[in-house]
């Protein structure tokens, strides 16, 4: 695995040395109502997660479409190195903040780094943020 590499087709450039913030990447689940309840929950079920290194970056003025057609703001980039297992059914933790990942890239499908691109969706201590 490269400890730094040049991406020459798009000028990047991602090093292991950037990667000096802690994330956590965490499952989600959707958990079925309770009762009577017609609406279903987000279950983030896996907070005892491993701390990975990740290098952090805030685009400004970044949007991107889900797969409903929804936009979205991508409020942050976190590079980290690349797991398969990275899409957008996971969550980044990164100080007690919750960020939805929207896209992961595989940079030039070399399957070294990724980059996950993602917007904040709130802390986990507060109860409206968990729906």
């Amino acid at each position: 695995m490269a400890l730094c590499q040049v991406i020459r087709r798009k000028h990047r450039k991602l090093c292991a040395g950037d990667l000096r913030d802690d994330i956590q990447i965490l499952d989600r689940s959707i958990a079925p109502p309770e009762g009577g309840s017609a609406d279903y929950t987000i279950d983030i079920n896996d907070t005892t997660a491993p701390f990975i290194g990740a290098s952090i970056s805030t685009p400004a003025g970044k949007k991107m479409f889900d797969g409903t057609g929804t936009e979205y703001d991508i409020t942050h980039i976190f590079g980290v190195y690349y797991e398969p297992e990275y899409t957008s059914e996971n969550y980044v933790l990164f100080e007690s903040r919750l960020f939805r990942i929207l896209f992961a890239e595989d940079l030039e499908e070399r399957h070294e780094w990724t980059l996950l691109y993602c917007t904040e969706r709130g802390t986990t201590d507060n109860a409206v943020n968990l729906v």
